[in-house]
């Protein structure tokens, strides 16, 4: 029994000494979304009504074109974009990219809302209202994985009566320095 558990702890330990990853906003970073670090933003920036905030939710698996056998790797960003006032505001998803370092430019492939709908064109806050809005952004061709991308930037647009607000969130990856698993002899 005490030779199991010394190989389990072993185990353990070296399993946690793998680099581990996390994209956190390089600016407006105040909040968190469930605990994922994000940027806040007053929306509009002049006399704000409400405020969007920006979190990476990492790397999942979507289906390619409607084929569930066939899955790809997509960045998951999630918004939540907060209207105080008394005018809904809107969001075209098809505005909403992902600018990768090489220049690469990506709308999202897949969008769900805490409202449970999905792939839109077009998002409505309502006044005094909330919603959440999880975009999955296909890595392109040439990105296998999230270790290839150094920073990404999600360029987003939200429609107020007011204005149409244009802002760019840097993401940039940091790496999480494994705990170490004591080990007792």
């Amino acid at each position: 029994m005490t030779r199991q558990l010394a190989i389990l702890v072993g185990s353990l330990a070296i399993a946690s000494c793998s680099p581990d990853y996390v994209y956190r906003p390089s600016e407006n970073a105040t909040t968190t979304i469930t605990g994922h670090p994000a940027a806040d933003y007053q929306i509009p920036p002049k006399a704000p009504q409400g405020d969007v905030r920006l979190a990476y939710f990492g790397v999942t698996k979507i289906s390619a074109n409607g084929a569930p056998k066939q899955k790809q790797k997509a960045f998951h960003v999630r918004m939540v974009v907060t209207d105080n006032g008394q005018t809904p505001w809107t969001m075209d998803t098809r505005q909403q990219a992902i600018a990768f370092p090489d220049g690469q430019e990506v709308a999202p492939a897949h969008v769900t809302t805490n409202d449970g709908q999905m792939d839109l064109p077009s998002v409505v806050v309502p006044a005094r209202g909330e919603r959440v809005i999880d975009l999955f952004y296909r890595l392109p061709a040439n990105l296998r994985s999230a270790s290839q991308v150094p920073a990404f930037t999600v360029v987003w647009h939200v429609d107020t009566p007011q204005q149409q607000v244009t802002e760019r969130t840097r993401f940039e990856r940091m790496l999480v320095e494994p705990t170490a698993v004591p080990t007792f002899e």
